[in-house]
Parts: structure tokens; C-alpha cells; sequence
């Protein structure tokens, strides 16, 4: 299986993370996310990079859900958390399909 497209959406300024305790080093998360992009365009990957949102609270910096093309055919996990990540798989849909259409 060849892997031809990457979504990445940029790390954002600010996060919401449950544990009040934790302390999230952006400049390493921002060399480590600048890192996987370069990977993988090394690998032959088209890197698609989304600016992250401003006024969209920013649930994790952890992969929690995913989605995968294959063939033309998009499989979208169902969000890990229930609310405002019902949007981000909404846009993530609609990116596929104008990809789809250039592929």
C-alpha cells in the first residue's frame, strides 16, 4: 500500500488539556510536528498543512482520530470525544472530497 496524501494541522497557540498539571513544551511539539512533514514529504507524500484556528479550542496535541483514503474510498473515524470535533471531521470530509477530485 502506497501512502500519497498527509493532512497536518499546525499547532496552535494555545491548547484545553484536562490535566491542569501538564506542561506542553510548543516549540519542541512545533520542531516535532515540522519533523513528521518533512518525513514524509521525503517519502513522497503530498503534505497538506491547515493553519489551526483560532477561535477552535484545541481538544489534544495527541493523535485521537483519523482518517484514511484507499483507492478513492475515505474511511473517517468517529471522533474520540463527542462536540466541537463533529466540525473538524465535517472540513476534514470536505478536504477529501476536493482532493479526490484532483487525484
Amino acid at each position: 500500500m502506497r501512502y500519497t496524501h498527509a493532512i497536518i494541522v499546525r499547532i496552535p497557540n494555545a491548547v484545553n488539556v484536562d490535566d491542569k498539571k501538564a506542561n506542553i513544551d510548543f516549540k519542541l511539539a512545533n520542531k516535532q510536528l515540522d519533523d513528521l512533514s518533512e518525513t514524509l514529504r521525503e517519502a513522497g507524500v503530498d503534505v497538506i498543512e491547515l493553519s489551526s484556528e483560532d477561535n477552535c479550542t484545541q481538544q489534544s496535541l495527541f493523535i485521537d482520530d483519523a482518517a484514511v483514503v484507499i483507492n478513492g474510498t475515505a474511511l473517517i473515524t468517529r471522533p474520540k470525544k463527542n462536540g466541537s470535533r463533529i466540525q473538524e471531521v465535517f472540513f476534514i470530509h470536505l478536504l477529501f472530497l476536493h482532493t479526490l477530485k484532483f487525484l
